[in-house]
């Protein structure tokens, strides 16, 4: 009031008073139990990648800018075959205990008698010779996973006698894209806390997301799940590799595996129903058209 006498404050008071009183208790609750920023922020759900962007999938050195909307999708990249008596590296050989070897000549050399073919590397088309697949062993594999054009077309592979052809495109049959496993994988290893994630880990969610497909019924154009079909897989492939990371004694929480697909059922769910939300509300903008 007008009649009320003047009172001196210490400066760190009067600071105070305009400050929202109770805006800084959950800072202070994590200053005496770190474990709790989990619980007050969203640290729980975030997965940070490092990158300069100089190997950015089918376009290269592009630089950490351009290549932001990529990584931001990326982590780890993990391929599993099943009933292979080859190692799937280009490089004709039936002894899975070689995995690198010099090949003398090129591609063409390489894939003569292979089993499989595995390729991440220059858009095509005609990186990888429809000729060189002729000379591949009968019902030969080729994953052509380059972006955006795979180094052969999968009608050119079939008809130059491969079996099987996965590409990294959606509008291809067998689309090998890391979406398929990163998502699992990441809520996986947040959901116990994991110190990092292992090789062993990975596995777990390449054998788990290879169940997945074996479940649905496996032919030669259907060798593993859509990326569609998130909510057949991805609460899996996050079980499977929460569960390896407490085998191996580098998880801070233990769950059980009920628990842990329940979880990311749930967390996932949630994740989906708040982008549709921000997408409908325009707050997050509508991408670009390619060109």
């Amino acid at each position: 009031s007008a009649n009320a006498p003047e009172v001196s404050h210490p400066r760190s008071v009067r600071f105070h008073d305009r400050y929202t009183p109770g805006v800084a208790a959950p800072c202070k609750a994590i200053q005496e139990d770190p474990s709790r920023s989990y619980e007050f922020t969203n640290r729980a759900n975030t997965i940070a990648i490092v990158s300069d962007g100089i190997w950015v999938l089918g376009l290269g050195d592009i630089g950490p800018e351009a290549g932001l909307p990529v990584i931001e999708g990326k982590a780890l990249l993990f391929k599993y075959l099943r009933g292979i008596d080859a190692v799937p590296i280009c490089l004709g050989t039936k002894d899975p205990d070689e995995i690198v070897r010099r090949v003398k000549g090129g591609i063409g050399e390489a894939l003569k008698d292979a089993d499989v073919c595995t390729a991440f590397s220059t858009p095509g088309p005609g990186i990888i010779s429809p000729e060189w697949v002729k000379t591949m062993a009968s019902n030969a594999i080729i994953f052509a996973c380059a972006n955006p054009v795979p180094e052969i077309w999968p009608w050119e592979a079939k008809a130059a006698g491969a079996r099987i052809i996965a590409t990294g495109r959606s509008d291809f049959p067998n689309q090998v894209n890391n979406s398929l496993v990163f998502p699992g994988i990441f809520r996986g290893t947040l959901d116990v806390r994991a110190q990092t994630i292992t090789d062993e880990m990975a596995l777990a969610a390449a054998n788990e997301l290879a169940r997945c497909a074996e479940e649905q019924g496996l032919h030669d154009e259907f060798i593993l799940p859509r990326m569609e079909q998130w909510g057949e897989m991805v609460p899996r492939i996050a079980a499977a590799t929460a569960m390896q990371a407490q085998k191996q004694g580098i998880a801070k929480l233990i769950k059980t595996k009920e628990q842990l697909l329940e979880g990311a059922i749930r967390k996932i769910k949630e994740a989906r129903a708040a982008t549709a939300s921000l997408i409908e509300a325009g707050v997050i903008p509508a991408a670009p058209e390619a060109h």
